[in-house]
């Protein structure tokens, strides 16, 4: 007898069902705990593939909007040896200026192309021309 301290517990007697059941048990939280690192696994891959796809989608805008940079910067070198003028993007009035330029070199081509014996076609005698009567 013990008294007053408390007496220890004799160990149950394990029978193989028990340790068998304890077998089943470790082996069902060592499966749960995979599948939840392969659940994390994915996850982490889904993520990442999200962000290549990001990342390359970021990628092609860039090269696409560098290819139109210089494409449009070739246009305003383009139309700064026609007119003569270049543009300043944060000029004042660019636009109209340009605009302007533009309408000067059309007026000097159609004051050109008015004096051209090409553009007036062949000459003709108004005496020769008589307008034909009907009878």
């Amino acid at each position: 007898m013990c008294g007053r301290q408390v007496c220890p517990l004799p160990p149950p007697r394990l029978t193989l069902a028990h340790t068998a059941q304890a077998d089943e048990f470790v082996k069902l939280h060592e499966s749960l705990q995979y599948e939840g690192e392969q659940a994390e696994k994915r996850k982490d891959y889904l993520v990442g593939k999200q962000q290549r796809a990001g990342q390359a989608l970021a990628m092609t805008r860039l090269g696409y909007l560098q290819w139109l940079t210089t494409w449009w910067r070739a246009e305003f070198d383009q139309l700064h040896q026609a007119t003569g003028f270049g543009f300043d993007p944060d000029g004042v009035n660019t636009v109209d200026k340009v605009t302007e330029q533009i309408l000067v070199l059309e007026q000097q081509n159609n004051s050109l192309v008015r004096r051209s014996p090409s553009a007036r076609g062949p000459p003709t005698r108004p005496s020769t021309l008589r307008p034909r009567v009907r009878r």
